[in-house]
């Protein structure tokens, strides 16, 4: 009996001690596993925190590129409009420059092909008779408008000439001033109108004519002025 309850006693030892031993080498683990998890994160950490501020200021830039681009995108469109409307302005010029001749069958065909060129640049396009009218009738020259907005000269004025029309869509218009012998242009000008307001020297001996497409310049005579405070005839000698 006495055997028996040793025999047990040691047992019941052996085992407590296994449990101990067991209890020792699970807190030794964990000691270890903590201290691993430990280092692995002060490794680890540092490493996220660099990949995500890398990837963080790679969206930032990418975000900068397309503005970029969006912003020289539009720079570039703009840039473009403002050449074209330059080229089409340049375009109605030299249209408007070629017209500034009076009509006639040698000329033609350049008419023509500067009505076409007007036409092609204008947003609000001409008819086909006001077409026909400019290459065969109506003569384009320095506006009327243009002559208003200059500074008077010294010694000038702007004075209103008038005469009777024929019905004609257009009349050229051209004003001379005596020097000795010869009388040099001082102005000549298209209107649709049948008057012209232009910028004359007074005092002076001038002379002017209007005429129409449907007239022959030449047939035209000429009408002697000198511009005072008011218009004073002068009659031919």
């Amino acid at each position: 009996m006495t055997e028996r309850s040793n025999e047990e006693a040691s047992e019941s030892g052996e085992l407590e001690s296994k449990t101990n031993g067991n209890k020792v080498s699970f807190f030794k683990n964990s000691e270890l596993i903590k201290a691993y998890s430990h280092g692995a994160a002060l490794f680890v950490l540092p490493i996220a925190i660099a990949i995500i501020t890398a990837w963080h200021n790679h969206l930032v830039e990418q975000a900068k590129i397309r503005h970029l681009e969006a912003e020289s995108k539009a720079k570039i469109d703009h840039a473009i409009k403002e050449n074209k409307a330059k080229l089409a302005s340049e375009y109605i010029k030299l249209g408007i420059e070629i017209l500034k001749e009076s009509p006639s069958p040698d000329n033609r065909n350049l008419r023509t092909w500067a009505v076409d060129l007007i036409n092609d640049y204008s947003d609000i396009k001409m008819s086909s008779e006001a077409r026909r009218e400019l290459v065969t009738v109506v003569t384009i020259a320095a506006s009327e408008s243009s002559s208003n907005r200059e500074l008077v000269r010294p010694g000038h004025t702007r004075h209103q000439f008038k005469w009777q029309g024929d019905g004609s869509p257009g009349y050229s218009f051209e004003v001379e001033r005596r020097d000795g012998e010869e009388w040099i242009l001082v102005t000549g000008i298209s209107t649709f109108r049948n008057s012209a307001t232009v910028q004359v020297p007074m005092y002076t001996d001038l002379r002017w004519k209007a005429y129409s497409p449907k007239q022959n310049r030449s047939e035209v005579k000429w009408q002697r002025v000198i511009i005072e405070s008011i218009l004073r005839p002068v009659h031919e000698k």
